[in-house]
């Protein structure tokens, strides 16, 4: 009989969901956690996080970023707040980052039982003081401006990350897991108690202001990957981080078999 596998995935506060009352529950969030446009701040997100017993094991990951660029629509105002429209494009060149920017994964186990959350007053929807038991950008302090730029936690002009929780797993600086791919690889971290277990994104915001980007003409775009080619010759101007998710697939230890593998 083959073990119960399932997983936990990412879910965030999505303003566009917002602007039309939410999906089918009135609920405003979908996959993926938005990241918040100012630049230069090294992000925490908690794209993924459940909880393990002895024997249970990390059978499968999947990774996912997405570049954005916010552009106003017919009638809307310049800026980013809506009504825009993001046209948004998959990082699948597995080594790709911004010359000014950097994503990197952490998967953590937390042996001791995690310590009572406490709360602030600054914490929202997917937006979490130091930890949470859902998906969340964690902070350790923020700030927002007197009037934001966007709703939520995206209009922060503001902001230092929490402390990782756990012992590292497996750390990844490039797309290892592509959230296409169902999962299937060849990974199994058995936990050897019941852990807690996260996985982590950190998301270096980049500058499209002081960003060095080249000007190509003619054949030379030809050679470009599809990423290189949305930033530098597409939206020069406006391509930043937009988007992220992770997820977990987890195997549960079969009960009854003494031993028996996930």
């Amino acid at each position: 009989m083959r073990p119960h596998r399932h997983e936990h995935a990412s879910v965030g506060f999505d303003d566009f969901l917002e602007l039309v009352g939410g999906d089918a529950a009135g609920t405003p969030e979908g996959t993926p956690l938005r990241v918040p446009l100012a630049p230069g701040f090294r992000y925490r997100f908690l794209t993924a996080v459940c909880d393990l017993q002895a024997g249970d094991a990390v059978v499968g990951l999947r990774q996912a970023i997405e570049l954005w660029a916010p552009q106003p629509t017919s009638g809307g105002e310049e800026g980013p707040r809506p009504p825009i429209y993001p046209f948004r494009l998959p990082v699948t060149t597995p080594f790709w980052h911004f010359v000014d920017g950097f994503v990197t994964w952490t998967l953590t186990f937390e042996s001791t039982p995690p310590a009572a959350h406490r709360f602030d007053p600054n914490e929202s929807r997917s937006f979490a003081f130091e930890d949470s038991t859902t998906p969340a950008l964690l902070f350790e302090s923020v700030h927002f401006p007197v009037g934001p730029s966007e709703p939520g936690y995206l209009g922060l002009d503001g902001y230092t990350p929490p402390g990782m929780r756990g012992q590292p797993q497996l750390t990844m600086r490039d797309i290892r897991y592509p959230w296409g791919e169902n999962a299937r690889q060849s990974l199994r971290i058995v936990a050897d108690g019941a852990r807690r277990a996260r996985l982590y994104c950190d998301v270096l915001q980049t500058d499209p202001e002081t960003r060095n980007n080249p000007t190509l003409g003619g054949a030379g775009t030809a050679f470009l990957c599809p990423e290189d080619l949305f930033v530098t010759q597409t939206f020069p101007d406006l391509a930043v981080y937009g988007a992220v998710a992770g997820a977990i697939r987890v195997a549960r230890r079969r009960a009854g078999r003494k031993g028996a593998r996930p």
